[in-house]
């Protein structure tokens, strides 16, 4: 049996959610691989450690973050196997990231290191189509170009999944009275 590991995502509003559905539609080759999470930005990846213990800390560092404005602005590509959305890297998403990695920083596993802080290599961004067929990607290019257009879109809350069983094993509500006069 594999050892868990976990994921720690932060979550977006019904409309920024409608948003990516509605890009996500578009792409005939992502209807034959509908995702089983909600569009997301992955903030961490964990092996090792111990569930409870991690969701305890999660929620006490969310008692200090709050739901941010991102500007989705621009698109990606990591090699010509992920397609993605990624939002200009703010200060307020920069310093959520830094809280949630004060400590497990070094928790990471096999699968986590280009989440961190000191791999200085985290790349904020929501897939929009993953392919192990680059012309699958390629072809995707244009459809997706001629959707996009920039916009704001909202982090509301975080959860924390077990991968292997796809197992949501908490959600954690952001501190909505830290910020919100400027939401």
């Amino acid at each position: 049996m594999e050892k868990p590991y976990y994921y720690l995502m932060a979550l977006f509003d019904d409309q920024t959610n409608d948003i990516f559905h509605s890009m996500k539609q578009a792409i005939p080759s992502s209807k034959d691989e509908p995702s089983v999470f909600l569009p997301h930005l992955t903030l961490g990846a964990y092996m090792d450690v111990d569930e409870f213990e991690l969701c305890e800390w999660i929620d006490g560092q969310c008692q200090r973050l709050y739901p941010i404005k991102l500007n989705f602005n621009h698109l990606g590509l990591f090699a010509l196997k992920v397609l993605f959305i990624a939002p200009q890297p703010s200060n307020e998403l920069v310093e959520m990231h830094q809280i949630i990695h004060e400590r497990y920083d070094n928790d990471y596993g096999e699968i986590g290191y280009n989440y961190t802080i000191q791999s200085n290599n985290w790349v904020p961004h929501v897939t929009l189509l993953m392919s192990s067929e680059p012309h699958t990607v390629l072809e995707t290019l244009p459809v997706v170009d001629q959707l996009f257009a920039p916009f704001i879109g909202l982090v509301n809350t975080l959860v924390l999944y077990e991968y292997h069983s796809m197992r949501k094993i908490k959600v954690f509500p952001l501190n909505h009275e830290l910020n919100s006069a400027e939401l």
